[in-house]
């Protein structure tokens, strides 16, 4: 289940942007799964891409 699916495009905007803040003011770990690569790219430091079980790229 992807969590951002059941939300609006604003407000999946503001949760991202919550993340983020978190993790640069308090240096948090995050680990998001999602199923769009475009998001992982954009919010992300290092994205691991598994295909068929087994990773693909990192």
């Amino acid at each position: 289940m992807n969590p951002w699916g059941a939300l609006d495009a604003l407000t999946r905007i503001e949760m991202q942007g919550l993340i983020e803040t978190l993790w640069q003011q308090h240096g948090f770990t995050v680990l998001l799964v999602t199923h769009d690569v475009s998001e992982a790219i954009a919010l992300a430091d290092r994205v691991l891409l598994i295909e068929e079980g087994r990773i693909g790229w990192i």
